[in-house]
């Protein structure tokens, strides 16, 4: 694998991070000219792009101009970073976070598909490899790069580094204009799970991932309130999860049926005490719970998931995934209307537990319970 094909499976793959958490930190600083917005706004209008931009990516990716696609969706996500530096109300700015979330969507697929496209297996799984550091490093590093650049500079300059970030990416993809990519599957599936287990499955998995966006939209109001340097905050908040969602995929193989219950149920106290006080200790547990049950249960879930031959198709991947998105940015969205205390309780909970249910068998409980009825 040349030096150049990992270079750009590497800056391809933190695009996700980069355009969804580079500007969190600067949250309320842009609330001090657009009051209404807020922490899940911010994040469910990219989510919602990012899940249509999977949609439209399963299409437009297939074939030959699969490069001159992504060459013009970075173009937009270029767009789309100078209209969020130059929004002066509400309205255009969740049009940049649409756009830019929409965009990055096709970027990242684009970035699959040069892992897919690797010579040998080899080379497949050290692109995978690149890819999971990169997401962990960045998600780690961003908050941190975006809290020094607003103490140091202005957080307008948050803008014109995801306009850098996207051009760099622009100039990335030009090296592969002469050089189509197929848009091969992804395995051969063997075995995979009955339509029961299955079924709870993917329920798990989209609660996985719509808990684990539900918290993160709630970092810039938990922690960007009160203090003299929200944006710092902020950054801790951000750090915070993704350091314990690694810590726990490093341990998932140790962690028991019965500490998993057991940190379920202390998730669910930490929701609860979240909800009737405001102590920063208690809300960093609870994001350190979150993130770590999180890390040891949900790249499990998924890969039972993915198991099943349905997904042997990239395209049929990206329809879970644009579904898996819209869920999460629907509950984020929920949780923007019934308030941030509120939603605590009446979604993080219920998030829990349906997130959980596999691993204790819930499934089957059910099952015969509905034979019994019978």
């Amino acid at each position: 694998m040349s030096f150049f094909y990992r270079m750009s499976v590497v800056i391809l793959a933190a695009i996700n991070p980069v355009s969804m958490d580079l500007l969190a930190p600067a949250i309320p600083y842009f609330q001090l000219s657009l009051p209404a917005l807020d922490g899940q706004v911010f994040f469910s209008t990219y989510l919602i792009g990012l899940a249509a931009g999977q949609f439209i990516g399963a299409f437009l990716l297939n074939g030959r101009k699969n490069v001159l696609f992504a060459l013009l969706f970075c173009i937009i996500f270029c767009a789309g970073s100078l209209l969020a530096g130059s929004s002066t109300s509400l309205q255009s700015f969740l049009i940049s976070r649409f756009v830019t979330g929409f965009s990055a969507g096709i970027i990242y697929l684009f970035c699959m598909l040069l892992v897919a496209n690797s010579e040998n297996e080899e080379e497949i799984a050290e692109s995978y490899r690149l890819r999971n550091q990169t997401l962990l490093y960045v998600a780690t590093l961003i908050p941190f790069l975006s809290a020094a650049v607003i103490t140091l500079a202005s957080f307008t300059l948050l803008v014109k580094l995801q306009l850098a970030y996207g051009v760099v990416c622009f100039l990335l993809m030009t090296g592969f204009v002469r050089k189509p990519l197929k848009n091969r599957g992804i395995v051969e599936k063997k075995g995979g799970l009955t339509r029961t287990h299955f079924i709870y499955n993917v329920f798990s998995m989209m609660s996985w991932s719509a808990m684990l966006y539900f918290t993160l939209s709630l970092i810039p109001t938990l922690f960007g309130n009160n203090t003299s340097h929200p944006e710092w905050m902020i950054c801790a908040g951000l750090a915070t999860s993704a350091i314990f969602y690694r810590l726990g995929g490093l341990l998932k193989h140790r962690v028991k049926t019965a500490a998993g219950a057991a940190l379920c149920f202390g998730l669910i106290i930490t929701f609860t005490f979240c909800h009737y006080t405001s102590s920063r200790w208690v809300e960093f547990l609870m994001l350190g719970i979150v993130y770590f049950i999180a890390g040891v249960y949900q790249s499990q879930t998924a890969a039972k998931v993915l198991s099943s031959n349905l997904f042997a198709s990239r395209r049929n991947t990206s329809l879970l995934t644009f579904i898996n998105l819209l869920v999460s940015a629907l509950i984020v969205e929920l949780a923007r209307r019934i308030g941030v205390a509120d939603s605590l309780i009446w979604i993080g909970i219920p998030l829990v537990l349906f997130a959980i249910s596999p691993q204790w068998k819930i499934s089957k409980h059910l099952t015969l319970g509905l034979k019994c009825v019978r």
